[in-house]
């Protein structure tokens, strides 16, 4: 997690890496969902998650600024072509990605890496971890609002981390 003036939590770090190194830091808040209570529940009781997030589902990206609830299943306003799968070796604790400022030994992060060849991406103001990436999602583990929007284009790569 983030602490900012002590006392504000940010726990999704967006990432835009450009051409040159250059970057950009956004920061976001998420609630997980009712779904998602559901499913870090089956996971510490070791019993088979009833969706698997970290299989069949991902990240997708939107445009909505609604703010995040605990009923939500997907983001308010998809962005055509932004679904993506968890990257190799997430869901984990102990994040040794130096870029994850807000991972820990108590810490589950989620990492999506959306490479400089997907995009344009205008506007992104929110994620969500869904059922469907690319489909039709009809749960969500968790959803986040970025401060401010920003948009990603060809030559920019964007990796979010999404930590509970």
């Amino acid at each position: 997690m983030i602490k900012i003036n002590g006392t504000a939590y940010y726990n999704i770090v967006a990432i835009l890496e450009g051409t040159g190194g250059l970057r950009n830091v956004v920061l976001g808040r998420n609630i997980v969902t009712n779904s998602g209570d559901k499913y870090y529940a089956q996971r510490g009781a070791a019993e088979t998650p009833t969706i698997n997030y970290s299989g069949t589902g991902g990240a997708r990206l939107g445009t909505g600024t609604t703010a995040a609830a605990k009923a939500d299943t997907d983001v308010a306003s998809f962005i055509t072509a932004s679904g993506l799968v968890v990257d190799t070796g997430y869901p984990k604790t102990a994040d040794g990605d130096a870029d994850n400022t807000g991972g820990g030994t108590r810490i589950v992060t989620w990492r999506f890496t959306w490479a400089t060849t997907l995009g344009p991406f205008s506007n992104v103001n929110e994620v969500a971890i869904t059922d469907n990436p690319t489909g039709t999602p009809t749960q969500a583990l968790m959803r986040a609002i970025f401060s401010p929007s920003f948009t990603k284009d060809t030559a920019t790569q964007l990796k979010v981390f999404i930590n509970h």
